[in-house]
């Protein structure tokens, strides 16, 4: 379990990826084995039986035949699964191989290995390296490809390791021909992994056939719709590679792209020649030459793999692309002339590996960052021209120079590598001088479809050498642009490819900006670079009395991220703008200030946050306390301890997060006895963040020993009561990480009286010793829990078609509850069992298909018990019955209500629940007033037995009556000063702007909820007073106006019961923008933005529930918007134009 984190973790691999991951990990690494067997031993013995003379038409055939395979692939790639044409690739890749291997053994030697040699370069390379991705990327959406295809990626190095290394041992135990079979076996069994896949995996609709899009004629014949799509991809073939070459030749960037590129596809065939000879004449039999050239390979895999995952990226972005474009001709440099200097086993070794390791590690992925530059829409045209005519033509040109005659004369093959060699450095330096030209043609070229797909540091490197020219064209961009957000792309190109050579033009194009905002962004801009010398640290000094103060806390950022926060100048600096008018400025510099050898700057440091603390304003007493826990200022905890007592939740949250942050820090004892005390009072703050983080300080405390730490963890077992999940969960993780010195601390919690808090106990216990107390968790808690799910279920039956308002909250309530329930049950199972299986258990529950929940349920019956998993089965079903879950209620519980007194006399009955209480007194209030129920003493009954309890809420709905409390919304009626809880929660859910969210939050909501009435003709507010409140009509109706001219009013609109005003400026807390009026005695549900606030900070859920509320809110309001353009283009016209010509109009 814990090795399955760690490697999810380090991979960043989600747990419910493995299994597909892991299956195309093994089919990769099978098949890439195979084929390193098979290409080692093909080569060695194409060399001792047919000879290197050879050679050059091999490569010549493998070229053209290349294209070819391209053009039969496009053929089908966009008609047939990508599962259909890997297996097929494999099928014909195998049978081919199996053909030469034939044409061997009867004697046909040269078309034998020829035929070998073209399998293994064309469709088991080039077409197998371009359908592999796109096989894999079916499998992932672009967020989880970006982080798979990477690990994925490595089966290639530890296939070429595995297949190397083992390379001796295969030819100890098999024949050349064997190996070659058994090559092809890999192939057979990666096939049959992929076809297999959608079975073992258990995914339906994996690799089928692509039909023909909607609305496509079908070819009337077979032969007709193959020759239609030949001649439309000969066509599209040609029109691309004419706009390649058309791109390329007007471009000079790519030009010598092209070069470069032209000069590797003919150098590769010269070194393979000398290469090959070298071992022919040397190593002579198959074995010999296959043993070397694996064990060689495997050896560069395995250094290569650690350099491909940590190191390249790194020494790319130190080296700069451009530069790093020279690795690979310099490494050709050097082989080629080891191959001239002194032609023996040791240059063929570097020979065999430039051509093969070092070529794929350096020379193809700096090639695809080259690519970045070229604009996105041209880019797929040039990189066609260049993969599809320049590569395969440099390929056949440099085997007809091996086949010239001049290769009789000993100088030509050296001759002819130094020129290749040459040309490719001129071709690599031009590429790296033109580089900065290309990204300034891109931004000339105003492409910013490509400038959107990539960032400044993507696209070039600090270590860049300045380009003067370059560094003119970008300063003249800078003067003139006149979009921010170019100015900002172009600052960081520049600074990217100038470093410091560009802080002069940054500067100006500061001095030139006019908005403050610009400024201070271009300040960054710097400091992203990291430009750290005297010219960078001089600009932020001088910024720093900028009126602007958004630029002088750019400024003090900067020179703070230049000087360091103990620098003398930094401190003298920071000192000085304490007196600064901006409050963010000066928390800006406390932190060093409090910290500062100083005694004088430390004293005025601990004035001026005192003197925050003790702001009228809450916000700046938060944000001052906030100042403590970043500058981890122990000797402030005192000022902590002060704020903890803040009526204000922000300030004491903000406390709370200070003390988290400060408990990370190793203190001395005293400061442990300290912490502790700030933690037991978080412990109950109202604000459930707070008290996380007093967990979480108590946790720490536990973890250091000392006569604090038994304390502290006996201190922790308080959050097992929490009301909140979130503070309850993690109290057990302070337990757990307690070990055994938790057990006798939580097992005291068994006998608690809080159920939630003896639950939580268990999960703690069972987690710290799963053998003695997993059965506190596998029988007695989940059976209880199921037990309260199907309670609630046998009431929702009955309680279905009552109908009311009240009925319903109840009924929704009581499914939220079996939801929560049911959550929890899993999370049970997961502190016993293994967490991964858990969670995919539970996935493959909620699945459409009747298969996969089959096996689910045979996988839940072996982390539970079978009585157990047929319980919690049903309640997963995409389509639950109520047949099913009705006769278990039955069988295993006993439990069915044949009416809804019987139910009603179930719910009043939970003692622990007075939420529950409430809700079914209000229901059974609501049904006791109807007809059927007049007469049905058992109601009556139950009324008296809700009017009871002891909780004066449920008191309060049961004692609701019609003359007192007539229904919200019901229009006119007797007067009504106060409405219950439930009222207000009903009048909170009828309307759109709350209407989706749960019954729990709707109940915080309902308790802030104030109940006002107004006479009629009083306004409820006026045009221009201040916002934040939101007003429900539950009795009376209410107009909108507006003033038109002093004293005259134009009515908007008339909001009956029911409906809502004042929404617009709910939360933002605008001025209003209308006012307000009752038309008749009118009666409100008030809403304030204030305590709304509050609660958000105190239940995140909340928080989140609201933020979806407003963005379902803009969402309507734009479709209305494009409604409103789409139906009544003329009215929105005339509205803008009255709006352009007024200008008191907004």
């Amino acid at each position: 379990m814990k090795m399955s984190g760690v490697l999810s973790k380090i991979l960043n691999v989600h747990h419910g990826e493995w299994p597909r991951l892991s299956l195309l990990y093994v089919m990769s690494l099978i098949g890439l084995t195979g084929l390193t067997w098979g290409d080692a031993i093909v080569q060695a013995g194409f060399l001792q039986r047919v000879g290197v003379q050879y050679l050059p038409w091999v490569i010549i055939s493998s070229a053209a035949c290349s294209v070819a395979a391209l053009f039969i692939y496009t053929l089908f790639a966009d008609r047939v699964s990508n599962t259909r044409l890997l297996v097929g690739l494999l099928a014909v890749s195998g049978a081919g191989m199996m053909l030469g291997l034939a044409a061997l053994v009867l004697g046909f030697i040269l078309p034998g290995y020829l035929l070998l040699f073209l399998v293994l370069q064309v469709p088991l390379l080039d077409i197998y390296n371009i359908h592999w991705p796109t096989y894999v990327n079916g499998f992932y959406d672009i967020r989880s490809a970006k982080r798979i295809v990477p690990v994925l990626g490595t089966a290639d190095r530890v296939a070429g390791i595995i297949g190397g290394l083992s390379m001796p041992l295969m030819n100890r135990l098999f024949s050349p021909t064997a190996i070659v079979v058994g090559s092809v076996v890999t192939l057979a069994v990666m096939g049959a992994l992929a076809a297999a896949m959608p079975r073992l995996l258990r995914e339906p609709g994996a690799g089928r056939t692509i039909r023909a899009a909607p609305g496509r004629a079908a070819d009337s014949t077979p032969s007709a719709g193959v020759e239609r799509r030949v001649k439309s991809f000969a066509r599209g073939y040609g029109s691309r590679l004419r706009e390649g070459y058309s791109q390329v030749a007007s471009s000079r960037f790519l030009r010598w792209m092209a070069l470069s590129t032209f000069c590797v596809t003919i150098l590769l065939p010269f070194v393979n020649y000398a290469t090959s000879a070298i071992l022919q004449s040397q190593l002579k039999t198959t074995v010999a030459i296959s043993n070397y050239t694996g064990v060689l390979s495997g050896i560069a895999n395995l250094v290569l793999l650690p350099v491909q995952l940590l190191l390249l990226s790194r020494f790319i972005a130190r080296l700069g692309v451009g530069s790093a474009g020279l690795i690979f001709p310099f490494t050709s440099l050097a082989t080629v002339g080891s191959l001239i200097v002194a032609p023996g086993l040791k240059s063929a070794t570097v020979g065999y590996l430039n051509l093969t390791a070092f070529r794929t590690a350096f020379r193809v992925p700096v090639d695809d960052l080259l690519y970045n530059v070229v604009p996105q829409r041209v880019k797929a045209r040039t990189r066609a021209f260049v993969g599809g005519l320049v590569v395969p033509f440099g390929a056949i040109l440099g085997g007809l120079l091996l086949l010239t005659p001049l290769m009789q004369a000993s100088w030509f093959l050296p001759a002819a590598s130094l020129l290749v060699v040459a040309a490719l450095i001129l071709a690599a330096v031009m590429v790296r001088r033109h580089y900065g030209h290309a990204l300034v043609a891109l931004l000339e070229q105003e492409d910013f479809s490509s400038l959107a797909l990539h960032t400044p540091s993507d696209l070039v490197t600090p270590a860049l050498t300045a380009d003067p020219a370059t560094l003119a064209r970008l300063a003249r961009k800078l003067e003139e642009s006149s979009s921010p957000e170019r100015t900002l792309f172009i600052a960081q190109l520049a600074t990217a490819v100038g470093g410091e050579t560009a802080l002069p033009l940054v500067r100006k194009a500061i001095s030139a900006a006019t908005d403050g905002r610009l400024r201070a962004s271009l300040v960054d801009v710097l400091l992203v670079a990291d430009l750290r010398k005297g010219g960078a640290r001089d600009l932020c000094v001088e910024l720093l009395s900028d009126p602007d103060p958004y630029v002088r806390l750019s400024a003090v950022g900067g020179l703070e991220r230049i000087a360091g926060r103990h620098d003398q100048r930094y401190q003298e600096a920071a000192a000085g703008l304490l007196a600064d008018p901006d409050i963010e400025i000066r928390l800006r510099v406390l932190p060093a200030l409090l910290a500062s050898d100083d005694l004088s700057r430390r004293s005025a440091g601990h004035a001026e946050l005192r003197t925050l603390l003790r702001s009228a304003d809450p916000h700046t007493r938060a944000r001052a306390v906030r100042v403590i826990g970043r500058a981890r200022a122990f000797g402030l905890l005192l000022e902590l301890v002060r704020s903890l007592t803040d009526p204000d939740d922000e300030v004491r949250l903000a406390a709370a997060l200070a003390t988290e942050e400060i408990s990370g820090d190793e203190t001395v004892a005293s400061g442990r006895d300290m912490l502790l005390a700030v933690a037991l009072l978080l412990l109950h703050d109202p604000v459930e963040r707070a008290r996380i983080a007093a967990v979480t300080v108590l946790d720490r405390l536990g973890a250091r020993g000392g006569a604090s730490a038994s304390a502290a963890r006996a201190s922790s077992v308080a959050g097992l009561a929490d009301p909140s999940l979130d503070v309850r969960r993690r109290a057990v993780e302070a337990l757990v990480r307690g070990g055994r010195r938790s057990i006798a601390p939580a097992r005291e919690q068994l006998d608690a009286g809080d159920p939630a808090q003896r639950k939580m106990a268990a999960v703690a216990l069972a987690r710290i010793e799963p053998r003695k107390y997993g059965s506190l968790v596998l029988g007695t808690t989940l059976d209880t829990d199921l037990r309260t799910i199907y309670s609630n279920l046998a009431c929702l039956r009955v309680l279905t078609g009552c109908g009311g308002p009240a009925v319903d909250v109840l009924a929704s309530a009581l499914r939220e509850r079996n939801e929560a329930l049911l959550e929890e049950i899993f999370y049970l199972l997961a502190a016993v069992r293994e967490p991964a299986a858990v969670d995919t258990t539970l996935r493959s529950l909620r699945s459409p298909i009747a298969e996969v929940r089959a096996n689910a349920v045979e996988a839940l019956e072996s982390l539970s018990a079978p009585q157990t998993a047929a319980l919690i089965a049903p309640l997963l079903e995409p389509e639950r019955p109520s047949g099913p879950t009705a006769s278990l209620d039955d069988r295993d519980w006993g439990m069915s209500f044949p009416a809804p007194a019987a139910a009603f006399s179930w719910l009043l009955g939970d003692a622990q629940d007075s939420w529950q209480r409430i809700l079914s007194a209000a229901a059974l209030r609501e049904l006791s007033r109807s007809q059927e129920a007049e007469s049905d003493h058992e109601f009556v009954d139950l009324l008296e037995l809700a009017r009871s309890d002891p909780d004066a809420a449920v008191r309060a709905e049961a004692d609701v009556g019609t003359e007192a409390h007539p229904e919200p919304g019901r229009g006119h009626g007797p007067e009504v000063s106060e409405l219950t809880l439930v009222q207000k929660l009903i009048v909170l859910r009828k309307l759109p702007f709350f209407s989706a969210m749960p019954i729990e939050q709707l109940r915080i909501l309902a308790r802030v909820s104030e109940v006002e009435s107004f006479p009629a003709d009083v306004r409820l507010f006026k045009e221009g007073d201040a916002g934040g409140i939101l007003y429900a009509v539950v009795i009376g109706r209410v107009g909108l106006e507006q003033e038109k001219r002093k004293g005259s009013f134009s009515r908007l609109a008339t909001v009956e019961a029911g409906g809502y005003v004042g929404e617009s400026d709910f939360l933002c807390g605008d001025y209003c923008s209308s006012a307000a009026i009752a038309i008749e005695k009118t009666l409100t549900l008030k809403l304030r933005r204030e305590p709304v606030i509050a609660l958000a900070r105190q239940y995140p859920d909340l928080a989140l529930e609201l933020i979806g509320v407003l963005s379902d809110r803009l969402r309507e309001a734009h479709e209305r918007i494009a409604e409103l353009t789409r139906t009544e283009p003329e009215k929105l016209h005339k509205l803008y134009d009255q709006f352009s010509m007024d200008p008191g109009a907004a």
